[in-house]
């Protein structure tokens, strides 16, 4: 302990001692002083310190711990003014939260350089395989059929490989946990902060696979068309990363987390409409059909990529693309909104 120059001493994320360590026994001294507290001559401060500080808060005194960080380090200032109820619930302000936290996911991000490499140039060869395998299709009735199955398994694998953000989530529920508890941050900027910190990443993936497949099929010329499939993509992408967290949060064990989200997946593929055209499906059955994550994207990519005559055969004649995306839009939100009451509720006994 004596190795360090500076130490900061939180109890429920406020700061109860901030300064050198050769201070602190002076801080300790003082503390036991204001609490009626004998200091023995032969003590681990540290560890004393911490004890006074669980006595306090015991007492329902442990605001008048709470140091103010404005304060020179030399200074110790008590809250005397400051009551229990009065006090902050939270070390800092929303805004300050979501930027630190925001910085501290893309700090762990960069730690490894190899896997988001890998991650990119996967991307890139999957793109050239569907481009290679769908290559300069025919305007004709085979060309369309072909065309959309290249669409549906094109957001098939946007949506599965989304399921790779379980585990990451699930290697943060204890930190989550721990910090939060200790009112370092709330759960909406921990939100905030796991939905930014992946955009950027999300970006440069979707143009990587999507850019060699529109060019490769031969689809339109058309730059509207082609950022619109980026923009369905990237949208999707993000769906499928919302739902693998909300997924996650919800079921604790990430092997069990990683079934269930896949058989979920399996299921909205099924009900999509590709497999079985909306008209055919049983009335009993058409909600799932309307709830699947699948059908807005592929709906959209269609629309954006045939024209009126080719979407008969679909039934998507008349449509507007745009419809799917303001779905996928809706989806994503609702997600992060169940994963927000997710995690208060979850952890809702943590906080006093």
């Amino acid at each position: 302990f004596n190795l360090f120059d500076k130490v900061v001493f939180l109890h429920r994320g406020h700061v109860v001692y901030s300064g050198m360590v050769d201070d602190l026994e002076h801080h300790v001294h003082s503390t036991g002083e204001l609490l009626g507290v004998d200091v023995p001559r032969f003590s681990v401060l540290p560890e004393l310190l911490l004890e006074m500080v669980d006595k306090a808060a015991a007492d329902g005194r442990d605001a008048e711990l709470i140091q103010d960080t404005n304060a020179p380090d030399d200074k110790i200032v008590h809250s005397l003014s400051l009551t229990k109820g009065d006090r902050p619930e939270f070390a800092n302000d929303a805004y300050t939260e979501a930027m630190i936290l925001t910085k501290r996911s893309m700090a762990v991000l960069l730690k490894t350089p190899d896997l988001f490499t890998v991650k990119l140039v996967l991307s890139l060869q999957f793109g050239l395989l569907m481009g290679s395998l769908f290559y300069d299709l025919d305007d004709d009735e085979k060309g369309v059929r072909d065309l959309a199955g290249g669409l549906a398994f094109l957001v098939a694998f946007v949506l599965y490989n989304a399921l790779e953000s379980i585990p990451i989530f699930a290697s943060e529920k204890e930190i989550f946990r721990r910090e939060y508890s200790r009112g370092a941050y709330r759960a909406s900027s921990y939100v905030w902060a796991s939905t930014v910190v992946f955009i950027p990443a999300m970006i440069l993936n979707t143009i990587l696979f999507s850019t060699p497949f529109y060019f490769l099929v031969g689809l339109d010329n058309d730059a509207g068309e082609f950022f619109f499939l980026m923009l369905v993509l990237f949208l999707t992408m993000m769906l499928g990363h919302c739902f693998a967290v909300w997924i996650s949060s919800v079921i604790d064990d990430p092997l069990a987390s990683s079934s269930a989200g896949s058989a979920i997946l399996s299921m909205a593929f099924l009900m999509s409409g590709f497999f079985i055209v909306r008209e055919d499906i049983p009335p009993w059955w058409i909600w799932a059909h309307y709830l699947s994550c699948f059908k807005y994207p592929q709906d959209s990519l269609l629309i954006n990529s045939l024209n009126d005559s080719q979407l008969e055969q679909f039934n998507l004649a008349n449509t507007s693309r745009w419809v799917g995306v303001g779905a996928l839009v809706l989806m994503t939100v609702l997600l992060r909104l169940l994963f927000y009451y997710q995690l208060i509720t979850k952890n809702a006994g943590l906080r006093e």
